[in-house]
């Protein structure tokens, strides 16, 4: 068989805010041409499969009374149903926000293997979760990086003065400052650069707005969908997760962290319980591990002395 005919898959994971999604948006657009139909799927914490098939079919010809069909069909029948009207199609699709592995399982016996170079494009923030929608040996995991200084700073001044390279030079310090609170993350810079736009260009209006950044901000209009977004990363994590990830707001902003020490503090303020044939410390490495994986921190150094930088809320 022809590898080229396989289906690929696309796994973008990263951070909330990251970008990931707007990512899979410009790829789709450059290559859509190369299809019969394309589809955007949106998953979240609990998946409709109902819902999902609706939504590619409503991007693929098909007979008259298909959609009301599905509504008196089960899953199985409709998940049948549309294999049969995908088998001879090439199509690209965007699965998002993808929060479980048993969630991907299940979306991705809707799209059969029909050797016509399908592709899909998935998004989330959970890198476990990345690595179990890409099996085959062709497809792949691309991590989102945080954006460069240069790159923030273009995004930022584009939003607010309309040009890339133009800034007040009594605005060009505290900018700078902002910009390193947003840690690179485009939906900071944008939910911040919306707020500011709405003020009037002054350094002490400016000046406010960095003091205030993670103490309330979030309550403001202008970055209730950053906020959003972090919230339901938070509300996802099991208590355990909860309380390690709180305790490093205890560190100043921008510190690294190294992993032995953070375990230990972890183990000293009682934050970890024993688990069957496991010490507390490897109880606690494995929840430093696993906010990593679930990107709510950002690591500097996978080796042996991990330090890591938390990644600051902006709530």
């Amino acid at each position: 068989m022809d590898r080229q005919l396989l289906i690929k898959v696309l796994s973008i994971v990263g951070f909330g805010g990251s970008g990931k999604t707007t990512l899979a948006h410009e790829i789709c657009r450059k290559i859509q041409g190369h299809y019969h139909c394309q589809a955007f799927i949106s998953v979240s914490q609990k998946p409709d499969i109902k819902k999902i098939i609706k939504d590619v079919v409503s991007k693929v010809p098909c007979p008259d009374g298909f959609i009301k069909d599905i509504d008196i069909w089960d899953q199985v029948s409709s998940m049948v149903k549309i294999r049969e009207l995908l088998q001879d199609k090439r199509y690209l699709v965007i699965v998002d926000d993808i929060w479980s592995t048993s969630a991907w399982n299940t979306i991705k016996c809707v799209f059969p293997e029909n050797n016509c170079s399908c592709r899909i494009i998935t998004t989330t923030h959970i890198s476990d979760v990345a690595r179990s929608c890409c099996s085959g040996g062709d497809d792949r995991v691309y991590n989102m990086e945080p954006l460069s200084h240069m790159h923030s700073r273009r995004l930022f001044l584009k939003r607010i003065f309309g040009t890339t390279d133009y800034c007040p030079d009594m605005l060009k310090e505290v900018s700078d400052e902002i910009l390193k609170k947003c840690g690179g993350l485009p939906l900071a810079i944008i939910s911040i650069s919306g707020l500011l736009g709405n003020k009037p260009v002054d350094k002490q209006e400016w000046e406010k707005v960095k003091r205030s950044i993670g103490s309330g901000l979030g309550r403001n209009q202008c970055l209730e969908g950053m906020n959003n977004i972090l919230s339901l990363s938070y509300n996802a994590l099991p208590y355990n997760l909860k309380t390690c990830l709180l305790y490093l707001s205890v560190f100043p902003e921008d510190c690294v962290i190294e992993r032995g020490r953070l375990v230990r503090r972890w183990v000293a303020e009682g934050f970890i319980t024993e688990e069957r044939g496991l010490s507390s410390e490897e109880v606690a490495e494995n929840n430093f591990y696993e906010l990593i994986n679930r990107n709510m921190v950002q690591p500097v150094d996978m080796d042996t002395m991990v330090r890591l930088v938390p990644v600051e809320s902006m709530t």
